[in-house]
Formats: C-alpha cells, sequence, structure tokens
C-alpha cells in the first residue's frame, strides 16, 4: 500500500473506480504506440441555457400574461400554456408586482 493510500482514507469503491480509470487509460493507450500516459478525451460542450419566459414572450406577451392572471386564470394554467414551471410564472408576476388582491 502506498504511503498515499494510507492516509487519504480512500473508501473500496473510490479504490476501485480508481483502479478501473487506470485499466481503461492503459487500454486506450495501448494502440497508439507513442507511449504516452494520458488519455485524448473529447471536449464536453454546455448544452445552451434555455431562453427564459420574458424573452420569448416579449413586453406585449408578458402584459397579456399579467392581465390573463388578474381575469382569474390560474398560475398553473398560465404555466401549462406557455410551458414553463409555476415558480417561472411566479417570478414574472412578483418581478412586475402584479397581484389579483392586495393585503389591507
Amino acid at each position: 500500500m502506498d504511503l498515499w493510500a494510507a492516509y487519504a482514507h480512500i473508501t473500496p469503491q473510490t479504490h476501485r473506480l480508481l483502479q478501473m480509470g487506470e485499466a481503461w487509460a492503459k487500454e486506450s493507450n495501448e494502440g497508439r504506440g507513442d507511449g504516452r500516459d494520458f488519455l485524448v478525451v473529447q471536449p464536453r460542450y454546455q448544452p445552451k441555457q434555455a431562453e427564459s419566459l420574458e424573452a420569448r414572450l416579449g413586453e406585449e406577451g408578458v402584459k397579456a400574461l399579467a392581465a390573463a392572471f388578474l381575469a382569474g386564470t390560474s398560475k398553473q394554467e398560465l404555466a401549462d400554456q406557455h410551458l414553463c414551471n409555476v415558480s417561472t410564472i411566479k417570478r414574472v408576476l412578483r418581478q412586475r408586482g402584479i397581484r389579483r388582491w392586495t393585503k389591507s
């Protein structure tokens, strides 16, 4: 056992994963013939973030959303119509100070 392994407190599962990674690295480098000990991995790109509801609807769409809410449409129904989460509808309405009832 290596000195670093003795003091690193590596769990058996982590140790097994490290062994699997080493075996995979050896297998992937066998066919290259150049003796390099590293992996050539294709970069992974982060998918583009989905466009916000406000950007999709525009200012007129948000006004129509607010009008529908004030007319009595529930937040859940609005979320279903616009294919988004209820929390998104709540956030859009809250940011614009739109409420059906005011606190007395």
